[in-house]
């Protein structure tokens, strides 16, 4: 079992409005559940409480996702995903997940042992539509780890920096 919680205090403001923000998270992965040798079920759960001086408000976000993960070969693994958001509507928007229900696909090719590449197609499954398609490119620097993420719906580039699993 993993988990993972986190915690913002802060004084949020817009060009409409002010409010003292609380924002806490907690999130439940259990370990992957091998049904073979080469494929395994991962399942998680979070809850999310957001908190707001400007209007009184108080929101409770549960998430919920389930993930099957088929690996091919040392260098091809395919993952199929769905993920579920109770309403995450908050008075300031920033950074939260935009689609209630979610169903993805997509791969991850390993070129060598410090590079990958892979593809994932999101599906809003609300809307009924394609979301969003990124080919996202992993470079392990040792303690470090670099993604560079083409979003080829939107024409956006994104790049993160983050330390590396011990």
């Amino acid at each position: 079992m993993n988990y993972a919680f986190s915690a913002l205090y802060g004084k949020w403001s817009d060009s409409a409005k002010s409010s003292w923000h609380q924002d806490y998270n907690l999130y439940l992965a259990a370990d992957p559940v091998k049904l073979s040798d080469t494929l395994a079920l991962k399942l998680g759960t979070g809850f999310r409480h957001v908190r707001e001086s400007y209007d009184g408000s108080r929101n409770n976000i549960f998430r919920y996702d389930a993930s099957l993960e088929k690996k091919w070969s040392p260098r091809l693994t395919t993952l199929a995903g769905y993920h579920y958001i109770t309403d995450n509507r908050t008075l300031f928007d920033y950074n939260r997940d935009e689609l209630g229900r979610q169903f993805d696909l997509g791969f991850m090719y390993k070129i060598d042992r410090m590079n990958s590449i892979g593809y994932l197609q999101t599906y809003d499954v609300a809307n009924n539509r394609i979301y969003d398609q990124d080919v996202t490119w992993y470079r392990n620097l040792h303690c470090w780890e670099a993604k560079i993420t083409y979003r080829i719906k939107r024409s956006e580039l994104r790049v993160r920096l983050a330390i590396a699993r011990f």
